[in-house]
């Protein structure tokens, strides 16, 4: 919860920062607009156009400080801080590819995941019992040595010695209900435990692969959005401006390149943000630390 409430808090941060950069180059876009619109050569449509997306911005930007103002009294209440501590910028977070394929991560979690280890020392605790009343059956030989030594006899001969020994067999009685019943019974409760392990065991590796997919999408999603989707769309913005500049591109290509931008730098961070829940989901999920932040 630390973790995803942490990454979900650099993600707000990020939008409010990409706002702040669209919203600088929107009103210069305007002023270009108000500046051609003034020597006959834009139209007034232009402007009104880049306002409304001014006002969109800041729209966004009220919803998000409302959202950041929740998301940090959850993280303070979270680490046992007040609630009301402010919070600085979180400006970054990396993105570190994951070391481990999926076999791997299965090994892990049979070896590490605390609550597989608690079921498996549970179904250990239960062979015992079924053992243990299982000898319960057996009957309890006692083998017994004695020495004698006799005195001498009124005739005045001399005494014998002799060894005796005993041998007994203590049958368990009701046999058929005291020791069967409680084989019977721990035999039920091993059967019941061990059906629970399954359960937990079954549910915990669907959970592994769930997040592991997830994990490999967002990945090849954040290096898309790097060398290929972002740099793009930068280029084209970069083009629309020029173009602009010079009347071979119209306003609102110009604006709907610098939304494109946009809309693209907050879907990045976004999946950025998924990609390291993923991460905190796994690291949950085997029981120890995947990647070093």
């Amino acid at each position: 919860n630390v973790k995803t409430t942490y990454y979900s808090l650099f993600f707000v941060d990020k939008s409010l920062e990409t706002i702040d950069k669209n919203t600088r180059a929107l009103e210069e876009f305007v002023k270009i607009a108000e500046t051609k619109y003034s020597v006959g050569k834009g139209l007034q449509q232009d402007v009104l156009r880049a306002q409304v997306e001014l006002s969109k911005m800041e729209d966004k930007r009220i919803n998000l400080e409302q959202k950041r103002e929740s998301l940090e009294s959850r993280l303070n209440a979270l680490l046992n801080r007040p609630v009301d501590q402010e919070l600085g910028n979180i400006d970054t977070l990396r993105f570190i590819p994951l070391p481990y394929d999926y076999a791997q991560l299965t090994e892990l979690t049979e070896q590490r995941r605390p609550l597989l280890q608690a079921w498996e020392a549970m179904i250990r605790q239960s062979d015992k019992k079924v053992n243990l009343a299982k000898k319960e059956y057996l009957p309890d030989f006692s083998v017994g040595l004695a020495y004698s030594q006799r005195d001498a006899l009124q005739n005045g001969g001399r005494g014998v010695d002799f060894f005796s020994g005993m041998f007994s067999v203590k049958v368990p009685l009701y046999f058929w209900r005291k020791q069967r019943k409680q084989v019977e019974e721990n035999r039920y409760q091993r059967i019941s435990v061990q059906e629970k392990y399954n359960q937990i065991r079954n549910q915990i590796y669907s959970d592994l692969e769930d997040t592991f997919t997830d994990v490999q999408k967002n990945k090849r999603l954040v290096e898309l959005f790097q060398t290929g989707i972002i740099p793009q769309a930068m280029q084209s913005l970069n083009s629309a401006i020029a173009g602009y500049q010079t009347d071979k591109v119209d306003f609102l290509t110009l604006l709907n390149n610098q939304i494109n931008l946009f809309n693209f730098q907050l879907d990045y961070y976004r999946i950025l943000t998924d990609y390291n829940k993923n991460i905190a989901q796994l690291e949950a999920i085997v029981g120890e630390q995947l990647i070093e932040r």
